[in-house]
């Protein structure tokens, strides 16, 4: 079921729509075969975007066949949409475009790398496209009405949209041990600050005008002791530990993420004195630098490895 500023597809998710149709669409089917295993290979943010979603393969008189259709189609029925060919899976995308009235009407399909073949529409092939055209007429109003990109557009979106989905899982990656775990760190505090090696561990944290990694012993001592810059007043009536921040030295607006550690409330906020919070940090780095002077370090993963496996008493 469609709305006049929505669709919904096959499993329920709600794609609005956006705009009106901005170009005027040439079919595309040769550009869609010869990259079918990229749009394969990346529908789950096809699926995701109506602009993406509703880009023209295709247009049969009213029927338009929309990239995200074709996909859906061909997840959710492939008894309908993929034929076996002695043994090569073969994917249909619509009636030939190429067709002469006077002529054996013909359907094509194509395989993950790319290779077409057409075959004629007979027998139950002819209901398979029906289904097709069935399916893909639910989105074909809206592929004529609203906003949509081109197949080419539709590519080159996608591998910008795959990049900063790879590097947001490379941050993630870096950041989870350390904001995950600021409870368990702040719990076994004792211990790692005995541990001067301990104590070393880099933090991802980095902030302007700081030169050397932000160490775990340094984020501790100032959580530890409340210290006004490293804290943030929590709903609950105590302070959670402000584990990342950045901002501007001119202006001193600064963006701070925290955890509390007593209710477990885990937020960010917009605060000032960005200034006096990078010197804070930098003077109780300065200390711990000076008495762990000549001491080796471990990896922050280590060490969260060392508290499970090490009996601390």
């Amino acid at each position: 079921m469609n709305t006049s500023d929505s669709i919904i597809l096959q499993d329920g998710k709600v794609l609005k729509l956006y705009g009106d149709q901005k170009h005027r669409n040439k079919n595309s089917i040769r550009y869609f075969c010869d990259h079918v295993d990229f749009f394969l290979e990346h529908q789950d943010i096809i699926l995701g975007d109506s602009r993406l979603f509703l880009a023209h393969v295709l247009q049969d008189e009213d029927c338009i066949f929309t990239l995200g259709g074709l996909l859906e189609w061909w997840k959710y029925m492939p008894q309908m949409a993929i034929i076996n060919d002695e043994d090569i899976l073969r994917y249909i995308v619509a009636a030939s475009p190429t067709y002469s009235k006077n002529l054996s009407r013909s359907f094509l399909t194509v395989t993950t790398s790319g290779k077409v073949k057409e075959f004629p529409l007979l027998g139950e092939y002819a209901d398979r496209l029906r289904c097709l055209e069935e399916y893909c007429s639910r989105y074909s109003k809206a592929a004529r009405d609203f906003e949509h990109l081109s197949l080419k557009n539709v590519h080159d979106t996608v591998v910008s949209l795959h990049k900063q989905r790879e590097k947001e899982r490379e941050i993630e990656k870096i950041w989870s041990p350390y904001r995950d775990n600021i409870e368990l760190l702040y719990q076994h505090r004792e211990e790692i600050l005995a541990r001067r090696d301990w104590a070393m561990a880099a933090t991802p944290l980095k902030v302007y005008m700081i030169q050397r990694p932000i160490y775990i012993g340094s984020m501790l001592r100032l959580w530890e002791i409340g210290n006004k810059w490293l804290t943030y007043p929590c709903k609950c009536g105590h302070k959670a530990f402000i584990y990342s921040f950045a901002g501007s030295p001119l202006s001193g607006t600064t963006s701070i993420s925290y955890k509390c550690v007593h209710c477990h409330k885990q937020g960010n906020a917009q605060v000032g004195g960005f200034l006096s919070r990078a010197h804070t940090l930098d003077i109780a780095q300065q200390e711990l630098s000076k008495e762990v002077e000549d001491v080796g370090t471990i990896l922050l993963t280590k060490l969260l490895d060392k508290i499970g496996t090490t009996n601390l008493k």
